[in-house]
């Protein structure tokens, strides 16, 4: 999916369980293979995305979701799916104002503008950090942070698989559910919010086999499983607490995926690692492993600069603009 400057919602792909919010058409074609806008949402601020059910945010704070509903991950209060979008009108009846949201395969997460981390679907995996007693949850559930994540004010979320993630105002990262969580162990499996040994964290990326995260003193932290290059350290190794990146220029962004992972530069270009089966590394071969980060070159020229990425199970998307020259021949976006 993708968000135009004028907030419309663009959607392709694949569409069975209506994940596209396109209507029933697509789930009788099966797939879309052009970006088609997403109609009944306002100006769109923020949208997340999973296997099969989507969410996203509009310029009021409201929450949206649409797609495969069976664990109550669209938060309407039932299992039902949606082939359209709904507005999540749990939130309004609290007068919650919504800045983010994040999506794992049965469970799905919301950011509040005042800080507080909302959850709801699955907890099959300990995924909504609220103890397994709670098999899932069909409306939004606010974990309470005097409880669970230390009083903290909340500024980044992140989902994927059966994991959860959550960055304080002041650094510190929380991790829950079932994954690769950096807390000791490779498959590990936390029913609350855990804090992570590293300080001064500025973001995360959830994968589904790894995970990265970036510093604010521009270090780079990755975990999990290692084999196939996604951690870009070139040690072919699996780390159950995070470890060190060394590269050999500052980076500014990170995305995870499947077993592979994109990486973006300071200076706008990217770089991709991991296991090409399907070419998500954009590299221009499939059925390798790439064990330290590689420059993508059909993104990388003088005339465009790299924004900001996004990894799916198999494929990658890049956010790219132009960069002008100016008369003293320096360039600015």
């Amino acid at each position: 999916m993708a968000i135009s400057s004028d907030g419309r919602l663009w959607s392709w792909g694949h569409a069975t369980q209506g994940q596209l919010g396109l209507g029933p058409i697509c789930t009788e074609t099966g797939c879309i293979s052009t970006p088609t806008r997403v109609l009944g949402i306002p100006k769109v601020v923020d949208v997340a995305t999973a296997y099969f059910h989507s969410l996203a945010v509009d310029s009021d704070g409201n929450g949206w979701s649409w797609g495969w509903g069976e664990n109550g991950q669209l938060g309407q209060g039932n299992e039902f799916s949606a082939v359209v979008p709904l507005q999540i009108y749990a939130f309004n009846k609290r007068n919650v104002k919504l800045k983010s949201v994040a999506a794992g395969n049965k469970h799905s997460m919301a950011l509040s503008t005042d800080g507080s981390v909302f959850v709801w679907g699955s907890n099959e995996d300990n995924e909504l950090g609220v103890g397994h007693d709670i098999p899932c949850e069909v409306e939004p559930t606010l974990i309470p942070a005097n409880q669970f994540l230390d009083s903290c004010h909340i500024t980044k979320i992140d989902a994927k698989g059966s994991a959860s993630a959550a960055i304080s105002d002041d650094g510190r990262l929380f991790t829950w559910g079932f994954g690769p969580l950096g807390l000791g162990k490779l498959q590990d499996s936390q029913e609350y919010p855990t804090q992570v040994s590293l300080s001064n964290v500025k973001s995360v990326s959830l994968g589904e086999r790894h995970s990265v995260a970036l510093c604010a003193d521009g270090s780079v932290w990755s975990w999990g499983f290692g084999n196939d290059g996604q951690l870009g350290d070139g040690a072919n190794q699996n780390y159950v607490i995070p470890h060190r990146v060394s590269l050999s220029q500052p980076i500014k962004g990170w995305s995870c995926g499947g077993v592979h992972s994109i990486v973006l530069s300071q200076d706008g270009c990217a770089f991709g690692c991991g296991y090409a089966h399907s070419g998500q590394l954009g590299l221009g071969e499939c059925n390798k492993a790439i064990q330290v980060p590689e420059k993508i070159e059909a993104l990388n020229n003088n005339s465009l600069v790299v924004l900001s990425s996004s990894c799916g199970g198999l494929h990658s998307m890049a956010l790219v603009g132009f960069r002008i020259s100016l008369f003293n021949g320096s360039r600015k976006l």
